[in-house]
């Protein structure tokens, strides 16, 4: 069976940073304060990097995601208040307030410029109506490089004065924490943060681990540093899959919890480690104490959900899946990650609406279109399906899973030549291995005469990318079942009956697990046990479309059992049953 590839929502990981007195002065106010909208929903876009200069980029860009996080601080103290994550400004490529706007629904975007003239640096900020293009406010600041950190104390309050957000005495107390004085070290730091946010650019991961080392070299108790650090150890982990880098991520944010327990990213990060390595309980305690620090904080609400529901938590996963859209209604991640949840229990009619709901409130973000069409491909509307994921590779041409979820939905018409350019496309676009893609590939490989060869090693190379991941977390129920199915399919009979066993016993609610469970014992040849799985499927009210189309139980459908079953289950067959 093919495995539809759904966007969940990833862990932003992303370092506070500090807020303070300002040293600021104005430059343009052509709106009064009260003039901008209560619900201040806004995301911080690529500043300009006056003069081209390419050493001046990565610290621009470090300075965007530093005010970015800065910003997100605030959220806590003002819930008018709702930032979009830089890593989702990068991934839509929003460079103007208008694709702001029609990616992530804001109505206010921060625009900037930056300036290195001698030893000066001079930084613009600019707030912006992202609906009439009006700019509402402007300020600037210009600072000598030997007393570059007090940018880290005033660049924050430039846009709060501009936003007409109070700083309160426990937000300033609260958003110090971490920081640095040394002008030197909060240089490096906004370089390293610059390189971050092209982690995917070779050689960046390593400079960035370089520059923040640098950091702390200045000053050995900037915290901040330490979290910057963390991350780029665990973005090296998540290429490489090499364990050694993910102790590294969890040493470098256990420091800055050591040196200062009020950052709550470093506590989501670290959580983020425990994750990785199927270490539910010990995430969940690092979640809990980062919404102690910041209750409003979307990513801790998003990841504790994915922590609760890898745990079989289910009803504690949803409630808080629910919490984060309860706080942020219009927070289009949480909205999709509740969908995916959904999506994963075969509560298809409960995904539809909030799948619907990102697109409405991001109409060019390609994770809706994506997705619903996933959706609608399992559930059996080929049409819809095809049109969404259609709009999918559109919107982002890019993006492997809507090639993916097409070759799906081509494989489950019997178009199998063209699933397998899908397919193809979608390995050759993944930013790294997929074990995934190579068992889709497969799968489209061993339907296709011409190319049958193929699909021995696709399945090899498929088991191999799953068996790294299951080396790192034993516990995937998802990874651990999908590897099932390729064994199966090579014949490692023992191996797959043990591992979809094991799957099904740490994910009972899953109901894509369910459905791999009842092709992995027909391909077993375990016809009687296939039946009994697939009639607890039936009886739960997941769909029937998969079973009809799945060319894996084209005999199990012949079975005279199969139809009493779907009958006892409330189902109808279609006239001709394929």
């Amino acid at each position: 069976m093919r495995t539809l590839v759904l966007w969940v929502a990833a862990l932003a990981l992303a370092a506070s940073a500090t807020l303070g007195p300002g040293v600021w002065h104005s430059l343009l106010d052509l709106i009064p304060a009260w003039a901008v909208s209560h619900e201040k929903h806004l995301a911080v876009l690529p500043f300009l990097n006056v003069g081209n200069d390419p050493a001046n980029q990565v610290f621009c860009d470090g300075l965007v995601e530093s005010l970015t996080s800065n910003l997100t601080q605030l959220e806590r103290f003002h819930d008018t208040l709702l930032v979009v994550p830089s890593a989702e400004v990068r991934r839509q490529s929003a460079a103007s307030p208008s694709q702001a706007q029609h990616s992530f629904g804001v109505n206010l975007a921060v625009t900037g410029s930056v300036q290195r003239t001698g030893d000066e640096i001079r930084v613009t900020v600019n707030l912006v109506n992202t609906r009439t293009l009006r700019q509402l406010g402007s300020r600037e600041i210009g600072v000598k490089r030997d007393e570059l950190f007090k940018m880290e104390d005033s660049l924050p309050g430039m846009v709060a004065e501009l936003l007409d957000v109070q700083l309160a005495p426990q937000a300033s107390s609260a958003l110090n924490a971490g920081s640095t004085r040394v002008s030197g070290a909060y240089d490096a730091y906004l370089r390293g943060r610059g390189y971050l946010r092209r982690y995917d650019k070779q050689g960046n991961l390593e400079l960035a681990i370089a520059t923040f080392k640098d950091a702390l070299q200045r000053d050995s108790q900037y915290a901040l540093a330490y979290v910057g650090l963390g991350e780029a150890y665990w973005r090296n982990f998540d290429r490489t899959k090499s364990p050694e880098w993910l102790e590294l991520a969890r040493e470098a944010n256990s420091r800055a919890i050591e040196l200062s327990d009020r950052i709550a990213p470093a506590h989501i990060n670290l959580g983020a480690t425990y994750v990785s390595s199927g270490r539910y309980d010990a995430a969940v305690l690092e979640f809990q104490r980062a919404l102690e620090i910041d209750s409003l904080n979307p990513d801790a609400y998003r990841e504790l959900g994915s922590a609760y529901e890898a745990m079989n938590k289910i009803a504690d996963a949803e409630a808080t899946y629910k919490r984060a859209i309860q706080l942020r209604p219009n927070d289009w991640l949480s909205n999709s990650q509740l969908g995916v949840f959904y999506y994963r229990r075969g509560h298809y009619a409960e995904a539809e609406p909030l799948f619907r709901k990102v697109i409405s409130l991001t109409p060019d973000n390609v994770n809706g279109y994506s997705n619903l069409g996933g959706l609608y491909l399992a559930w059996g509307r080929y049409g819809p399906a095809e049109t969404l994921l259609k709009q999918a590779v559109q919107v982002k041409p890019s993006d492997p899973r809507g090639y993916s979820n097409l070759g799906t939905l081509y494989f489950q018409l019997g178009r199998y030549s063209v699933a397998v350019a899908m397919f193809e496309q979608a390995v050759a676009r993944s930013p790294g291995p997929n074990y995934t893609l190579f068992g889709n590939l497969a799968d489209s490989y061993r339907r296709t005469p011409v190319l049958g060869a193929k699909a021995l090693p696709a399945y090899q190379r498929a088991i191999e990318l799953g068996e790294q991941q299951l080396a790192i977390n034993p516990n995937s129920a998802a990874v651990l079942s999908s590897v099932a199915v390729y064994r199966a399919k090579l014949g490692e009979t023992d191996q797959a009956l043990q591992n979809i066993t094991r799957a099904r016993s740490m994910a009972p609610a899953d109901a894509t697990i369910a459905f791999k469970a009842v092709v992995v014992l027909e391909l077993l040849g375990k016809r009687a046990d296939a039946l009994g799985a697939l009639g607890q499927l039936l009886k739960s009210g997941r769909a029937l479309d998969q079973v009809e189309s799945e060319p894996e139980l084209k005999d199990l459908r012949q079975d005279p059992a199969y139809p009493r079953m779907v009958s006892a289950a409330g189902n109808a067959l279609p006239a001709k049953s394929k």
